[in-house]
C-alpha cells in the first residue's frame, strides 16, 4: 500500500465516523431528545457502530479523538466498547431507536 493510498484510507474512516456523527445530530433533532445524557447515549452509539462497520471495537482514547476531547489526564484509558454480537446486524438508525427505548 502506498502511502497516498494508506492516507486516503484514513481520510475515508474519518469521514465515515463524521457522517455516523452526524445521523446521530440529525436523529436527536428529528426526534427532539432534550436529556443530555440520552443525547450523549446516541452519539456514543454512532462511534461504535462506525467501529463495528470496520470489525473494529472502540476505547476511550479512541473516542476522545473521534470527537475532538483532550483527556483532563496523560494517563491512557482502555476500556473497550464494541456491539454485542445480537447488535452486529442493525442498521444505525435501529440502534438509535434501541438506546431510546432503553434510556
Amino acid at each position: 500500500m502506498t502511502a497516498k493510498q494508506y492516507l486516503r484510507d484514513i481520510g475515508d474512516k474519518v469521514e465515515f465516523y463524521y457522517n455516523a456523527r452526524c445521523r446521530a445530530i440529525d436523529y436527536i433533532t428529528k426526534h427532539k431528545l432534550k436529556n443530555p445524557g440520552l443525547q450523549t447515549n446516541i452519539v456514543l452509539i454512532s462511534a461504535i457502530w462506525a467501529a463495528s462497520q470496520f470489525e473494529k471495537e472502540i476505547t476511550n482514547d479512541e473516542l476522545e479523538v473521534i470527537f475532538g476531547l483532550y483527556p483532563k489526564t496523560n494517563e491512557a484509558k482502555f476500556d473497550v466498547y464494541g456491539l454485542s454480537p445480537d447488535h452486529k446486524e442493525l442498521t444505525l438508525g435501529e440502534l438509535f431507536d434501541i438506546t431510546v427505548e432503553n434510556f
